[in-house]
Formats: C-alpha cells, structure tokens, sequence
C-alpha cells in the first residue's frame, strides 16, 4: 500500500511539475491565441509576437496597389491607404488574435480583434469600412454582409474604380493570385 501512495504522490507531482511547465511557456502559435501590440503589414496581415497573420475572410488591396478615383480618374494609393485604415481600426490597442490554420504560405489565418471592452472583429470592421473585400475561401456571411453594406454606400474601395486584390496579385506579382 506504501508504494502505491508513493507512486501516486509522484505521479501527482509530475502532473503538477508539467502543468506549471505549461502555465510558464512563452505564448507560441501551438497556444492557439496571441495578444499584443500588431506591427501593420498591410491592410489584411499583421505580425503578432513575431508570427505572421493574415486576418480571416477578408483580402485587402496589396501595399503598392493603386485605385482611380472614379470623377476624375486621378491615381489613389488604395494599398496605402488600406494598411492606414487598419492601423486606425486598431488606434494603438493590443490586438488578440485566434489562431486558425496555416496557409500554403506559411502564415498563420487567424480571427482577430481589438483587445479589451468593445473590442472589434478586425475583419469586419475592415469589411464594414469598405477597404477589405470577403475573402470567400473562409466563408464568413458577416464579412459579406459588411462588404454589400459598404459597397451601397460606397465607402473605401466602393468610391473607386479599383482592381480585385486578387486579380492585382496575379498580374503583378508573378501570378499569385490565392491568399
């Protein structure tokens, strides 16, 4: 019976031993959830504790993408001008990010939102502005809805003549045309 309290005493200190391993290890992709303060790549990629991420359902205009204004056909730098209204999403906030599967790119696809109360979705916040268009791989209807909500009032991209980021991707950059 001593050994077996023994053996039990030692099992329960390992569990323990490995459970305060876990509480004590850094926050890493395999945690699942990110939390801190975004450095902006573009208008749908962030990069959070080192660890690249594209934002869930929603593909932005590429940093060097232009758009015409539509009245006078003037050249907009709608990249440019995307990456401004995410950092203006985010206002200096911590961002915390879910960590959803990675891409063939290697980055991670994550849902993420301003942390803290009233912390907003980014995607659709982004959707919603009108300077994101649903990114219909990952299926979000509240991406869509935001997207045909902004497209009505002509809000961001809306008010411009503007090319798919996607279709941008593929004559620019060498044919990539997915995510």
């Amino acid at each position: 019976m001593g050994s077996q309290r023994a053996s039990g005493r030692a099992a329960k200190l390992a569990a323990a031993a490995v459970a305060a391993a876990l509480a004590l290890a850094p926050a890493t992709p395999s945690a699942r959830t990110l939390l801190g303060q975004p450095r902006i790549v573009d208008g749908d990629t962030l990069v959070l504790d080192g660890v690249r991420l594209r934002l869930e359902g929603i593909d932005a205009p590429e940093r060097d993408q232009d758009c015409r204004e539509v009245r006078t056909g003037r050249r907009l730098p709608c990249g440019r001008l995307a990456t401004e209204a995410l950092a203006d999403q985010i206002s200096g906030r911590e961002v915390a990010c879910l960590l959803l599967v990675r891409d063939r790119y290697g980055r991670f696809v994550a849902r993420c939102h301003t942390a803290g109360p009233g912390g907003r979705d980014l995607s659709a916040a982004m959707a919603g502005a009108g300077w994101a268009v649903p990114f219909m791989a990952d299926g979000r209807p509240d991406i869509v809805a935001a997207a045909a909500a902004a497209r009505l009032r002509g809000l961001g991209l809306w008010g411009m003549a503007f090319e798919m980021p996607a279709d941008y991707r593929r004559r620019h950059h060498g044919g990539a045309a997915s995510r």
